[in-house]
């Protein structure tokens, strides 16, 4: 981007803003994929292919390849392999994220397509450095989608709280009062805790589960038994009350139960634990579908039936075969635990989101867009005013753009949600920017050092 004002007899790079492509490429790249919600176990790769997703890894590692441009499409191919494979391997232990060999495929095509397509228009800078000059549509653009972003972010949220439940329901084991939701299966213990139970908390029990209490334990099964889609055990109308109560004050509770179940092929879900009135109104019920772990809980987001908006485990039940189960909602956040380890995780907060994705994983990427329009923005206007600003000086300058961005969101209504769920997210806009500083000095650098070697 060409900027007005004195010239100051500077050589053409420093009175314009460049950036390298490389720097950015990566960083796009690892916060759209190697960012997780949150830490579960293992769960190797899946094989499950998308049309979408197919699309969306060609056009994510194509700026790569565009990068790469001036080296042998072998050696493209390669990195971008090797840097797909590092982040698929990590997207095994992260929420939201599956590896597969699909996108290996794809995102190591998608740098291969970008790095073919610049060979052919002469992208390939000198020194081997492609460069993106900041032009004023450009910045437009970007500063649109940023906009976009934080319009979304300001529309006030739907409050993911537990005021909807109804104290005057009663809880049930094995089945609805209706009668037509049975489970099959055994009761070694079941615990009704009026609070959220940590991950450190998880793995105590799990550990030591003979030795664990907790102050905030409304109710504790007597004694293991069987069920065999008998009717509905009704629990203690009392302990129910209590355990609802303290729920509700605040907002938060656990459901701890060691269970085997008999028959893989029950569905609704089959109810192991309800606190419902019937099968379209409930406060919470954790139940059983194939061999997948569900858990349904009533709030503003997820509504009375709690049908659409619920959280779902992977096949990890076995017939005949115990489980430690801890389902917990901590007043946003509803996760399931199996055997002490995080097995599902659904965001309700974020589904009260104008956009439930950039208020959940979508997040990182979002947090970086801004930090790369906030030091893009900052540095054109910087140049503009000072053309003779000394590189390194240009950093605070790009660090501010981020500040700005920062606090644009923490005057958000719903900046709880996009702040407090992960509240280390605003970092990745100072990143950004600093990775922004670091393609900007880098293409500068470069350029001047390639017209010293022509005039040489």
């Amino acid at each position: 981007m060409r900027v007005s004002g004195p010239a100051h007899g500077l050589p053409e790079p420093v009175r314009r803003l460049d950036v390298a492509l490389a720097p950015l490429a990566v960083f796009a790249i690892l916060v759209t994929t190697a960012v997780p919600a949150e830490i579960r176990g293992d769960v190797g790769w899946s094989l499950r292919l998308s049309g979408l997703d197919l699309l969306q890894n060609v056009l994510l590692y194509a700026p790569l390849g565009v990068a790469l441009a001036s080296r042998r499409l072998s050696i493209v191919g390669a990195i971008a392999f090797v840097f797909s494979f590092a982040i698929e391997i990590t997207q095994m232990w992260g929420i939201g994220r599956f590896a597969s060999p699909w996108d290996l495929l794809t995102n190591t095509g998608g740098a291969l397509l970008g790095a073919w397509w610049a060979s052919r228009q002469g992208a390939a800078a000198d020194l081997g450095v492609v460069c993106l000059r900041a032009t004023p549509a450009r910045l437009v653009t970007l500063a649109g989608s940023g906009v976009v972003v934080l319009a979304l972010w300001w529309r006030p949220a739907l409050d993911p709280g537990l005021d909807l439940w109804d104290a005057s329901y009663p809880g049930w084991l094995g089945n609805e009062r209706t009668g037509d939701r049975p489970w099959s299966g055994r009761y070694d213990a079941l615990e009704l805790v009026g609070r959220a139970l940590s991950p450190a908390d998880v793995a105590a029990l799990h550990a030591s589960p003979s030795t664990w209490s907790d102050s905030a334990v409304r109710y504790t099964l007597a004694a293991p038994f069987e069920l065999r889609r008998a009717p509905a055990v009704r629990l203690p109308d009392d302990a129910v009350r209590a355990f609802v109560r303290s729920a509700m004050l605040g907002d938060a509770f656990s459901i701890v139960a060691r269970i085997t179940p008999h028959d893989l092929s029950l569905f609704g879900p089959a109810r192991i634990v309800s606190i419902s009135t019937d099968t379209l109104y409930r406060n919470v019920d954790l139940g059983q579908d194939g061999s997948l772990l569900v858990l349904r809980v009533r709030t503003r987001v997820s509504g009375t039936n709690a049908q659409d908006l619920r959280v779902n485990t992977r096949a990890v039940l076995r017939e005949r075969r115990s489980v430690d189960v801890v389902a917990t909602y901590d007043g946003r956040i509803g996760r399931i635990f199996v055997d002490g380890r995080l097995a599902a995780r659904t965001d309700f907060e974020a589904a009260g989101c104008a956009s439930r994705a950039l208020c959940d994983w979508a997040a990182p990427a979002a947090w970086g867009l801004l930090g790369v329009v906030g030091a893009l923005l900052a540095l054109a206007v910087g140049l503009a005013i000072w053309p003779a600003t000394v590189l390194p000086w240009r950093l605070p300058l790009a660090l501010s753009g981020a500040g700005i961005s920062v606090a644009a969101v923490l005057g958000s209504p719903v900046r709880h949600i996009v702040v407090g769920t992960h509240g280390w997210l605003p970092v990745i806009a100072f990143i950004a920017a600093g990775v922004v500083w670091f393609a900007h000095a880098r293409a500068v650098r470069v350029q001047l050092l390639g017209r010293a070697i022509s005039r040489w």
